[in-house]
């Protein structure tokens, strides 16, 4: 898929969007067009709760149970606390990986890409992470894919008591 026809994708999406009534769906249907678009095996969107200090998973594709980091745990956290997104080609030479979740579920993170949902005074409301791109790692256009992807769920989040009720009630 070439880019064109990815941000023609991304278009479609803001056009189905406004139809769906849960911020739920509307996260999960977010996170699959973001799996497909960049050819990443899994993606997972985590909201950031600024009272508990907390990212929790609101989708978690190919996992049942939720994912909970701290602020600056892992490639996650580190990408929440700077701010800016974070491409790792190979986790394993990576000191910021937290390999915990693929311990525990079995799962194996090859690359991953993590990138910022801030809202537009730099608030940090989530991050989305893209795991194992199919074909090679993750470039400047996955990055600004998912930057796009980010911007448009900054509304859901805010419009989820922007999901911190949300994460409370998934804790």
């Amino acid at each position: 898929m070439i880019v064109t026809e990815k941000l023609a994708v991304m278009d479609e999406l803001k056009k189905i969007l406004p139809s769906i009534l849960s911020p739920l769906e509307a996260f999960h249907e977010m996170s699959e067009v973001l799996k497909n678009v960049t050819y990443s095996d899994r993606v997972t969107l985590f909201a950031y709760d600024p009272e508990i200090q907390m990212l929790a998973s609101l989708v978690a594709q190919g996992l049942e149970t939720t994912l909970y980091l701290e602020l600056g745990q892992g490639i996650v956290g580190q990408c929440a606390l700077k701010g800016e997104a974070i491409a790792a080609s190979d986790v394993d030479d990576d000191h910021t990986f937290h390999p915990d979740v693929d311990m525990t579920s079995g799962y194996i993170t090859y690359n991953t890409l993590a990138v910022p949902i801030l809202d537009d005074e730099g608030t940090l409301l989530g991050v989305f992470q893209l795991l194992n791109k199919e074909l090679g790692n993750y470039d400047a256009t996955d990055i600004k894919i998912a930057s796009i992807m980010a911007k448009m769920s900054v509304d859901y989040l805010k419009a989820s008591a922007s999901s911190r009720p949300l994460l409370r009630s998934i804790k």
